[in-house]
């Protein structure tokens, strides 16, 4: 009840509560409504914070049961780590600590999956490019020299790109500085620092033109499959995420308020997207059997190879460059051209950092044409 009622803060950016139960849970509340759960530790006199989930998405008894985990798998690496080293009292690089494939196992892997949305990606990077170099190697005894070829030779030797590559120092940074922050007996520093990452070349954002999304629209009037239009119309219109357009339900469809409000993004935050005219009559022409807007057959479960749709469908329309996210690059880019400020594109992109939104402050041939010829009334 609190959580639900807790006042919207007017003079301040943000207010921090702290939990009554449990000292270590915060939520915090700013200004812009969000309220968000949050596990608070002091470490050196410091405190630091580690996002838990965003209200309503998660509530405060999810909150307290998820640093009770923490609690417990912090406790498990303490005396894993206390039994193995008990017998020792100095710990160097010739005294073993635990394996890479041990911490990864039974500590880290643990504690990303109740505190990481996007854990998955971690356990694919280790499992392929990590664990099969490094898995029954002490951390103490993993040196920057090794982890620096073998960041080299995830380029040279299995091609991967240098973004790509450079993710192997940030998921071992976050390892080591994961466990010396735990106090694991024997990791004292973090062989990733002063690694420099790999530099990578300014991508090219891939924007559709007025022309080619006719010939889209055109294309989309002759696929048999009833749902594929009104998802690339979708994704045309609001700029959202593909995964995001495919998981839409009706009950985050408010018509009334004009709003469609997507639960969890890629940021776990709520989102809330404004239902324009053009958006609402597409919706009002879907038919309601399922809790999805789009479910896929009579299965009724959302669409899941869309790609192969797309596909056929850049093919007929002579775009065999764009991707399904280009079309959130298209939507963002008519934004940034129509005059619209990079902060609305950012609260509409659903972007936690505005760095991410500059990509799109570039403005169209037409548009530095138009302001170019303004600077015409200097000379009458």
């Amino acid at each position: 009840t609190f959580v639900k009622r807790t006042p919207i803060p007017k003079d301040k950016s943000k207010v921090l509560y702290t939990d009554t139960i449990d000292k270590e849970l915060c939520l915090e509340v700013r200004a812009t409504g969000t309220k968000t759960f949050y596990s608070r530790t002091k470490l050196n006199n410091k405190y630091s914070y580690y996002k838990l989930g965003t209200y309503p998405t998660i509530n405060v008894q999810d909150s307290r049961e998820l640093i009770q985990e923490q609690k417990q798998q912090t406790q498990s690496l303490i005396s894993s780590s206390s039994l193995q080293h008990s017998n020792t009292s100095l710990h160097s690089n010739n005294t073993p600590s635990i394996t890479l494939g041990e911490f990864y196992l039974n500590h880290y892997l643990p504690f990303i999956k109740t505190a990481k949305k996007s854990y998955r990606q971690d356990i694919n990077y280790f499992k392929h490019h990590i664990l099969p170099q490094w898995e029954d190697t002490p951390m103490n005894q993993i040196t920057r020299q090794m982890i620096t070829s073998k960041h080299i030779s995830l380029v040279q030797d299995n091609k991967l790109t240098p973004n790509t590559a450079n993710k192997l120092l940030a998921y071992l940074s976050t390892t080591y500085n994961t466990a010396i922050a735990w106090d694991t007996k024997g990791i004292e520093t973090n062989p990733v620092k002063k690694i420099k990452k790999l530099s990578i070349a300014q991508q090219v954002e891939r924007y559709l033109t007025k022309q080619e999304i006719k010939r889209v629209l055109k294309v989309l009037d002759t696929i048999q499959n009833p749902i594929i239009k009104p998802i690339i119309q979708f994704l045309l219109l609001t700029g959202a995420r593909r995964s995001e357009v495919i998981t839409a339900k009706w009950k985050y469809i408010d018509l009334v308020h004009k709003v469609w409000t997507i639960p969890i993004t890629k940021n776990n935050k709520i989102r809330r997207i404004p239902i324009t005219p053009q958006l609402e009559e597409i919706i009002n022409q879907l038919p309601r059997y399922n809790e999805y807007l789009f479910p896929n057959g009579k299965e009724g479960k959302p669409i899941v190879n869309l790609y192969h749709h797309w596909k056929i469908i850049r093919q007929k329309a002579l775009i065999q460059d764009v991707r399904v996210h280009d079309l959130r690059h298209t939507y963002a880019s008519t934004l940034v051209n129509s005059g619209r400020s990079l902060y609305e594109v950012q609260k509409l992109l659903g972007h936690s950092d505005i760095k991410v939104t500059m990509r799109y402050a570039h403005l169209s041939k037409d548009s530095l044409y138009d302001a170019a010829c303004s600077a015409g009334v200097m000379l009458g």
